[in-house]
């Protein structure tokens, strides 16, 4: 019951339009996603069972796009799903959009490195995104292009005519191996970061790492679930997510089933939001 003198909190959610996706995984098919990640987190104690085999970045990159893909269709079953190839530019792999996940699955089956290639060209990707963007943005829809990269010593090249804002999101994973004198991954992340803040329509988002370890990827992969419409950006959500794994528990916190009453909460309400899905 209000109390005279106090006017009543008013929570809202600010009505909106999230309207289905078209994205296209561009998945590196170049040998370095032959290269071994680690499958676990934490190294073998003694008197435990082996740890786990060690498999390739092209096993956990096919992981996490099924894992990626569920999870969208589980949140809105209407999102569809395309692929394309890099190599040397961008081939499409499966050209027909789709929600069926037998045909996904089978896509994502499929996938393998196909050659070691010295130069990537992103430009023809661009390209096929803005005419992409315009044709599925007719249809009521959006198009988001998921790019997967891992080569340490390839940066990617690009036109400059076509850094500008397109009718696409742009989001990036890149896996590269360590800072060495033979390979340049900042400059290959840089130049990543260049191209994703000029086109990207909506907040884009990119994940690097070199950690080698596949519940990285994991982890990397769940940001990228979040509806482009929806989005805050990058920064923020990075100080917001936290590691439960790294906070110390609080000796003096009692859990119990009790709610306070709404009239012992007084003013210290508090209105928290965060991205949707």
């Amino acid at each position: 019951m209000q109390k005279p003198g106090h006017e009543a909190l008013r929570y809202e959610w600010k009505a909106g339009t999230y309207v289905p996706e078209n994205i296209i995984f561009c998945v590196d098919v170049d040998r370095e996603t032959e290269m071994e990640m680690k499958s676990g987190g934490g190294k073998q104690q003694q008197g435990t069972a082996p740890a786990a085999p060690t498999f390739s970045r092209m096993d956990a990159v096919k992981q996490a796009l099924l894992l990626f893909v569920h999870s969208k269709l589980t949140m809105n079953p209407h999102h569809q799903f395309a692929f394309i190839t890099l190599d040397r530019a961008a081939s499409w792999f499966q050209r027909e959009y789709t929600n069926n996940v037998d045909l996904i699955n089978s896509s994502i089956r499929n996938l393998s490195p196909q050659g070691s290639f010295q130069q990537f060209d992103i430009s023809p990707l661009l390209l096929l995104g803005a005419s992409e963007g315009r044709l599925v943005q007719s249809q009521g829809r959006i198009l988001r292009l998921v790019l997967i990269y891992c080569r340490s010593s390839v940066v990617p090249e690009f036109q400059k005519h076509l850094m500008e804002r397109q009718k696409f999101t742009l989001d990036a994973l890149y896996m590269h191996d360590k800072p060495a004198p033979n390979n340049c991954p900042q400059k290959v992340y840089d130049a990543l970061v260049d191209v994703l803040e000029h086109v990207s329509h909506h907040e884009g988002y990119i994940f690097e790492s070199s950690s080698g370890s596949a519940r990285t990827l994991f982890r990397h992969i769940c940001f990228l679930l979040s509806h482009p419409q929806q989005r805050i950006v990058q920064e923020d959500l990075m100080s917001s997510v936290k590691d439960f794994a790294q906070m110390k528990p609080q000796a003096d916190v009692v859990c119990n089933n009790t709610a306070p009453r709404p009239a012992e909460e007084g003013n210290n309400a508090a209105h928290t939001s965060g991205a949707g899905r």
